[in-house]
């Protein structure tokens, strides 16, 4: 049997793609492959159009969703915030009007109701990265509230990047008065289910932001804790006792030393003992 020609056989795999997916309510995935595939290539004119209707297509922004969609609707989400990313970043040193108009398509098409805390994230960024400032400033305040009101604890993390995020929106605008309302926010945390590198990025966000008792505080709870120094743990412990000793916090920088310690002599971090660091004076 022969080979079909190329020609006959691609527009016949994406007719089927096309049919494929009307079938099932879900994205045109190929058309996102496509896209990056023609951006990677160097085919701008091409990435862009690739990505324009992907987004067009999309079921978060045609309203058209079937129940296979909704099981996977974050993930899906995920991917159509990906090619905006893509899109904008192409945009945005060649045509700044176009932007423009595809940045209000992507807060129409935006819905803190439907966008779980992560994806609300990712479209904040996709804000600050365009100087859209006002609206992730919006989304982000959002998504810290939402934590505030309806706890999660798989939250947690996306809520600390929310938190940083916004203080560098201030610190960047001097909009000092906001900057302290958010360090008082920082107060009404839930931390019962914070892991090590969560109560450090609360620790340090508290002494970045005017409360450095309130952040050594939490730095000492982390040395006091049962949790010995491993690799997952290593660099968190690491940077604790750094800022343990610029503090001049001295005992329970040289107990975290102790624990420090141990792990350099574990084998599974051989080879890092050129990198300890010194006791406290």
């Amino acid at each position: 049997m022969k080979y079909l020609p190329q020609k006959i056989f691609f527009p016949a795999f994406i007719l089927f793609c096309v049919m494929a997916t009307d079938a099932t309510g879900l994205d045109n995935a190929y058309l996102l492959k496509r896209a990056t595939l023609e951006r990677d290539a160097g085919h701008i004119t091409e990435a862009i159009q690739y990505y324009q209707k992907y987004i067009n297509s999309h079921p978060t922004t045609t309203g058209l969703r079937n129940p296979a969609y909704h099981d996977k609707a974050q993930y899906y989400i995920s991917k159509l915030l990906r090619a905006y990313s893509n899109l904008l970043r192409l945009y945005k040193s060649r045509d700044h009007r176009k932007a423009i108009t595809w940045m209000r398509q992507l807060y129409q098409t935006y819905d803190k109701n439907a966008f779980c805390l992560k994806n609300r994230y990712n479209i904040a960024e996709i804000f600050c990265e365009h100087k859209s400032t006002g609206k992730a400033e919006k989304i982000l305040t959002e998504i810290i509230d939402t934590q505030q009101s309806a706890y999660d604890p798989g939250n947690i993390k996306v809520t600390l990047r929310a938190f940083k995020k916004l203080f560098d929106i201030y610190d960047r605008l001097d909009e000092s008065e906001k900057r302290a309302a958010l360090a008082e926010k920082l107060h009404t945390l839930q931390t019962r289910d914070f892991d090590i590198k969560d109560q450090y990025q609360l620790a340090n966000a508290h002494i970045e932001n005017g409360n450095e008792t309130r952040g050594l505080q939490i730095l000492c709870k982390i040395v006091a804790s049962q949790a010995g120094a491993n690799e997952t743990n290593f660099h968190t412990l690491l940077r604790t006792y750094k800022q343990l000793a610029a503090h001049n916090v001295h005992d329970p920088a040289k107990a975290l030393l102790e624990k420090i310690k141990q792990t350099y002599h574990h084998p599974q971090c051989h080879g890092r003992a050129e990198n300890a660091p010194k006791p406290p004076v």
